[in-house]
């Protein structure tokens, strides 16, 4: 006689393996979105700290566009005179000498606007009108820009005014 059909035994160790492999299939994905959220927050970080470094050097002003629908942004320098600065402080650079050339480059195939890898959304700024601005000396209009994953992890990218830049975990 021949019994047909599995033991208690089989059946428990055939859903620990299923188990354990939809566990390491699901935290593997976690991790990766997690990386590309950490890497697209540290590269505007990076590309912060850099134009913030090149306005100083040029005494130029420059602006981080912000484009949440687009999951973008772009980076401009200011082609006009700029201005002595006004008593009390205000714009230098007025006018709309604005130009998107790639004079921010890695390497030559690199370009000036950016978008956000899969799966990185960027959802807000707290600039007005999503723009941050650079001022010669290197000033920062403070605010922050939240970015966030479908699973809901964020960060928040916050810029005070005399250039200091963090990345907090939560977005405001």
């Amino acid at each position: 006689m021949t019994d047909r059909g599995f033991s208690l035994v089989e059946v428990v160790v055939t859903l620990a393996i299923a188990g354990l492999v939809l566990a390491l299939v699901f935290g593997g994905m976690s991790m990766t979105t997690n990386r590309r959220l950490v890497g697209t927050v540290r590269k505007l970080l990076s590309d912060l700290r850099m134009v913030e470094q090149r306005a100083r050097t040029e005494r130029n002003c420059y602006r981080f566009v912000f484009d949440p629908a687009g999951e973008t942004y772009s980076i401009y320098r200011y082609e006009g005179a700029v201005t002595p600065a006004p008593a009390g402080g205000g714009d230098q650079c007025r006018g709309s000498a604005w130009s998107s050339a790639p004079v921010v480059r890695e390497n030559s195939a690199d370009a000036v606007s950016r978008r956000m890898p899969a799966r990185v959304d960027l959802v807000r700024t707290s600039f007005t009108s999503d723009v941050l601005k650079i001022s010669p000396m290197g000033n920062i209009n403070a605010g922050g820009v939240c970015l966030r994953t479908p699973s809901g992890q964020e960060r928040w990218v916050r810029a005070e005014v005399m250039g200091r830049a963090e990345i907090l975990d939560a977005c405001p």
